[in-house]
């Protein structure tokens, strides 16, 4: 006689593993949907700025100021400031002088920084305006250029800077919170009659230990009073005369009377330990060359410090006691999963263990006939 599994059993086992397919296919879901949930307002202000356009002095809408003026004038313009956003919004405007870059090129530095060219020379009639969605406003301002003005050309900027905004981002239990700087600059551009000078020193060639690969930095210094644009290469040699090293080099602007240390990143071949030669060679404006060679030395790397074990494993495994509070559905819907794979394991060894029960008594049931 054949003894079959109870139909309780059966439509229990049944249930259990369509419960637990349902619970995967959520999971994997919540997944999904939850790769990058970014938290932010609807309803935001977008200000952009340009100079204003007066049809019939403008031949076109202009994109910069540019002026071209002499020592102790006063130019009186204006900033048009839009907010096309959704939402009404306040922001600041002020002026700074306009710098070079590590890299080279025009960059506009922080309000705090002091201003002692362009940036000193304008004054603002406000320098903040709340706007409402679509509505825009000119904002006049004057540039005094004093008496005794450097010649040449100078830069600064007129910079809108928003106010700050966070934006928050979450992928299960972490969350990250952006804080989100908006600045838009138009540059400033004044160009003074006078001796034209053009003129770049090289100071120095040093190896970058701060850098997380192999770069040397080059000491550079516009004299002059006008921009330039060098391009010409970098040559490295060791102590044997061999060359190792042949970079070609093309700068952005480099700014009147500022200094920048220029990176130049190694290729292919490596710099070990030692004493090396730079070789540097660059033309710029007005068919002028700068020749420049000097040594410099690879140090040994130094070797990093090694913190003990314990402290570290304490510092990294803290719990506290709001540990429920950090966890998602995600995680929650993973634990109900693996609980009920449990049950449905448990279910399965149950019925093996059942069945073999009843194989067990048919047996016996069978060898007590045959006796």
């Amino acid at each position: 006689m054949r003894t079959s599994i109870p139909s309780f059993f059966a439509s229990q086992w049944r249930f259990f593993h369509l419960l637990v397919g349902v619970l995967i296919i959520t999971v994997l879901v919540l997944e999904a949907l939850g790769a990058g949930v970014t938290h932010a307002t609807d309803g935001k202000a977008h200000f952009d700025i340009e100079p204003i356009f007066v049809p019939y002095r403008d031949m076109r809408p202009r994109a910069n100021f540019m002026y071209a003026s002499s020592s102790g004038a006063v130019i009186q313009d204006s900033i048009h400031v839009k907010n096309y956003g959704s939402a009404p919004g306040t922001i600041d405007i002020y002026p700074v002088d306009a710098i070079t870059s590590q890299g080279s090129g025009e960059a506009f530095p922080r309000r705090t920084d002091p201003r002692r060219d362009v940036g000193a020379w304008i004054t603002l009639s406000r320098q903040q305006v709340t706007l409402n969605p679509g509505q825009s406003q000119d904002i006049p301002f004057s540039l005094r250029i004093p008496d005794h003005a450097r010649p040449g050309q100078h830069l600064g900027g007129l910079i809108a800077e928003a106010p700050v905004q966070q934006q928050s981002s979450s992928k299960g239990a972490i969350q990250a919170i952006v804080q989100i700087h908006i600045r838009k600059a138009i540059s400033v551009f004044i160009n003074l009659p006078g001796t034209i000078v053009k003129k770049l020193n090289a100071a120095g060639v040093s190896y970058d230990e701060a850098s997380s690969h192999q770069r040397v930095l080059i000491a550079l210094a516009n004299t002059g009073t006008q921009f330039l644009h060098p391009s010409g290469s970098l040559k490295i040699t060791n102590a044997a005369g061999q060359q190792l090293q042949n970079v070609p080099l093309k700068l952005g602007a480099l700014l009147p009377q500022t200094s920048i240390h220029y990176p130049v990143f190694m290729q292919h071949t490596a710099l070990n330990p030692g004493t090396y030669t730079a070789t540097l060679n660059l033309a710029y404006e007005g068919n002028h060359k700068l020749n420049y060679s000097t040594s410099f030395v690879v140090p040994l790397p130094q070797v990093p410090k090694i913190s003990s074990l314990p402290p570290a494993i304490s510092d990294l495994v803290t719990l506290n006691a709001d540990f429920f509070s950090t966890l998602t559905p995600w995680h929650y819907a993973m634990g109900i999963c693996l609980l009920f794979c449990m049950l449905s394991t448990l279910l399965f060894w149950i019925q093996k263990l059942y069945k073999l029960n009843i194989n067990r008594r048919g047996n016996f049931k069978r060898r007590n006939r045959k006796q």
